[in-house]
């Protein structure tokens, strides 16, 4: 069991391994490979997590979005397909995710009827999560989206609801879930897999019977 620890976030038992890591584990060109890993961490924070793989040579490092397959044992799910022969290495990061904190806050707040001055912090909270992502260098395409849901959201004349309209746009959605805040960001070691043609998958099993071989008599 590997396990690595950085700001109370815990990523362990991660999977597909074998021998914990000391061999690759094996897969072949095309075939959805599924990776697993249970993260923890201290506190009542939500957390997010994703597979980044690297295929052979110097090939460029991909990733995809893992989901939270059981809640109750924190166990995350993800695959990645690998398209090349050859040994390929995948690791698992997983962080404390602000923005998906918040918003849970403040639907729980906001169905509960708070009183909007008692969510002035709160908002103030939200609008500077979005600021951090609009000021970003690479995300200048999507700034004044980002800002002016900010904006509403510390627009005082509003009702709670329509000032939380625009946080939880489709499109303000869209770009905080392929740029999410990332707090404490942890990895599990890097383990490898082995990747086969397509037809290492398509061997029949009564192969390996010394009377399917020939030289050996049947009786």
């Amino acid at each position: 069991m590997a396990a690595r620890i950085a700001a109370r976030i815990v990523v362990e038992d991660v999977r597909p391994t074998v021998s914990d890591g000391r061999y690759p584990a094996r897969a072949v060109v095309g075939e959805h490979l599924p990776v697993s890993a249970t993260v923890w961490r201290e506190g009542h924070d939500v957390i997010a997590a994703r597979v980044v793989w690297r295929p052979p040579g110097d090939g460029r490092t991909r990733y995809g979005d893992m989901v939270l397959a059981e809640t109750g044992m924190d166990l995350f799910s993800g695959v990645f397909l690998p398209d090349a022969v050859g040994q390929w290495c995948f690791r698992v990061e997983a962080w404390s995710d602000p923005w998906a904190t918040w918003l849970r806050k403040m639907t729980a707040n906001i169905v509960a009827c708070r009183c909007p001055d008692e969510l002035a912090n709160d908002f103030e909270d939200g609008a500077r999560l979005l600021e951090r992502v609009a000021y970003r260098p690479d995300r200048s395409a999507e700034r004044d989206l980002l800002l002016d849901a900010a904006v509403r959201l510390r627009d005082h004349y509003l009702l709670p609801r329509e000032r939380m309209a625009g946080a939880v746009a489709r499109p303000v959605a869209d770009v905080l879930r392929e740029h999410p805040v990332r707090e404490h960001v942890t990895s599990s070691r890097s383990y490898a897999v082995w990747v086969d043609p397509p037809r290492a998958a398509a061997g029949a099993w009564y192969e390996m019977f010394p009377r399917s071989t020939g030289g050996v008599d049947a009786n």
